[in-house]
């Protein structure tokens, strides 16, 4: 894997800044899969407040877990920005605002009682500050905001893999719609349930959110205030905005996957690439061929992982194919660098020198004693320079070229017979 940058610079100003730090380096794909753990819980929690049977001893103890949860999340952000510095710039951060908003009304009202002395305010009865909470479901979001964070999610899980494109697509619509949902009900309830019969607690309002979020619209539950309309507008328009676009970004993502798993080879360098290292010539390579491999291609550290990332079926060997779909872009750019450099020093410098652009991003030049690409058709089907159409298929690649006195190929560098 490439090594990231740390989360948190060493607050080095700061006593125990550094150590602080570190740990929060080191623990921070475990540590926000701890947040996720709790966002979810917290949600589930407020939903079970308000239920209207709960006993004294059950309210207690919902109250309590909800506070630890509360209490866990102020000390996390403060450690988070005494590590960062303390710097003001860390407030502006939209994930840090996500997570002040899980505790900061709770502390206001916390403030307001014991400190302005206000008795008319109890932060423990309180709903707002739990509605507000709700927000933190945003944090997930911090799990797919690319390919890098998804597969951290996956390592922290103990999954060895690469995550696909439209896992990381239907990874966000999930979160969009859980986010979406869960916020939404929380408000519903807020902003209904004093004066809405037909909305008496929160579960109530979430089959009110997917029902509406799905269009269903059955008419058994309603909002009937002002704030209710317009949280119902604010969802409409964000579930319809989101959501298609998020949709039709997966349905891309699986069509792309779906080509990329079709039994043909996607990159020209493919089997030039495979049949250097398949010592043995039995169509597959095997974990001594492919540690040779990563040797070349100086990423011995990574061998394992990469290998059983690649090896998609577990036969403990890896095909043509998977050869193909699975191996690393960063593997194969420097495999084919490693190609143009190996070949005589007269034509080094001038193979990396650009000629423009061919078929996929391949690379060609202009070169006495480089075969050319087979030139095709000219417009309207007249052939062009037709005392050049004779071809001749390269013995490693495979590549058609022109048949002349050239001595290598232009797309894999291999000497010509």
């Amino acid at each position: 894997m490439v090594d990231t940058p740390p989360v948190f610079p060493p607050a080095a100003n700061l006593p125990f800044g550094v150590e602080i730090a570190d740990i929060l380096n080191r623990t921070e794909r475990r540590l926000e899969l701890f947040d996720a753990v709790l966002v979810l819980s917290s949600g589930f929690i407020f939903a079970l407040k308000t239920l209207p049977d709960l006993t004294v001893a059950q309210d207690t103890a919902l109250r309590l877990t909800e506070d630890s949860i509360i209490l866990f999340f102020g000390l996390e952000f403060v450690a988070r920005w005494y590590a960062a510095g303390l710097v003001p710039k860390f407030l502006t951060k939209p994930i840090n605002i996500i997570r002040l908003l899980s505790f900061l009304p709770f502390t206001v009202l916390l403030y307001q009682k014991y400190v302005v002395g206000d008795a008319t305010v109890d932060p423990f009865e309180a709903s707002i500050y739990s509605t507000l909470s709700l927000l933190t479901v945003l944090r997930l979001q911090n799990f797919v905001k690319d390919i890098e964070s998804f597969e951290g999610f996956y390592r922290t899980l103990g999954i060895i893999t690469y995550a696909k494109e439209w896992q990381l697509d239907l990874a966000r619509v999930l979160i969009s719609v859980i986010s979406l949902v869960s916020i939404s009900a929380g408000l519903f309830y807020e902003v209904e349930h004093k004066v809405n019969p037909t909305i008496p607690d929160a579960f109530t309002a979430l089959y009110f959110s997917i029902e509406t979020i799905t269009t269903v619209g059955f008419g058994d539950v309603t909002v009937v205030t002002l704030p209710g309309r317009l949280v119902l507008c604010a969802y409409l328009l964000g579930g319809a905005t989101i959501l298609p676009f998020q949709l039709a970004k997966l349905g891309e993502s699986l069509l792309d996957d779906d080509r990329r798993n079709a039994p043909t080879l996607q990159y020209k360098s493919s089997p030039s690439i495979f049949r250097r290292y398949d010592q043995n010539a039995d169509g597959v390579l095997e974990e001594f061929e492919m540690a040779e491999l990563f040797k070349d291609a100086k990423m011995e550290d990574d061998s394992k992982e990469i290998y059983q990332a690649m090896d998609a079926d577990g036969s403990g060997a890896i095909d043509i194919f998977e050869f193909d779909r699975n191996l690393p872009m960063a593997v194969r750019e420097r495999l084919e660098s490693e190609r143009i450099d190996n070949l005589p020093a007269s034509l080094s410098d001038t193979v990396k020198t650009l000629d423009g652009a061919f078929d996929d991003g391949r690379k060609r030049v202009a070169t006495s004693e480089l075969a050319r690409p087979a030139i095709r058709t000219g417009v309207g089907g007249n052939a062009v320079g037709s005392s050049l159409l004779k071809t001749y298929a390269c013995g490693t690649c495979g590549e058609e070229l022109h048949l002349t006195a050239a001595k290598y190929c232009c797309f894999c560098g291999a000497a010509l017979e």
